[in-house]
């Protein structure tokens, strides 16, 4: 990971609110799936890694969709759980864990929409 003591501490202060957000029912889910895109876009700058630069552009139908797909049906408190977690291993400089945790939020959000177009995921 390559982030300074500083933005570290500004993408653990983003999580913590995104993630509260997800836990209330009031939320405006569309206006949350686009700060937490924000939080993976802030992790991509860090990682300064071409490959998950890549793989986050390919992603970019995550948002497009995720007012769908990241609704209430599909388990926010899920998505503020694995936030938190990538948080963590931020926090530890973990990029690798951070990193596998985002590949896996990626599939949560976009495979349903995904499977609907026979789009496969390798």
């Amino acid at each position: 990971m390559r982030a300074t003591a500083v933005q570290r501490a500004q993408f653990l202060n983003a999580t913590s609110a995104i993630s509260t957000r997800w836990e209330h029912d009031d939320t405006d889910q569309f206006d949350t799936v686009v700060e937490s895109w924000k939080l993976l876009n802030m992790l991509v700058g860090f990682s300064q890694n071409r490959h998950i630069t890549q793989e986050h552009q390919r992603a970019t139908a995550i948002l497009a969709f995720g007012r769908r797909h990241v609704g209430r049906h599909r388990n926010p408190a899920m998505i503020a759980d694995a936030l938190r977690e990538i948080a963590g291993h931020v926090s530890d400089g973990d990029g690798s864990a951070a990193a596998d945790i985002v590949r896996d939020l990626y599939a949560f959000v976009a495979l349903p929409y995904l499977l609907e177009l026979g789009i496969t995921i390798r």
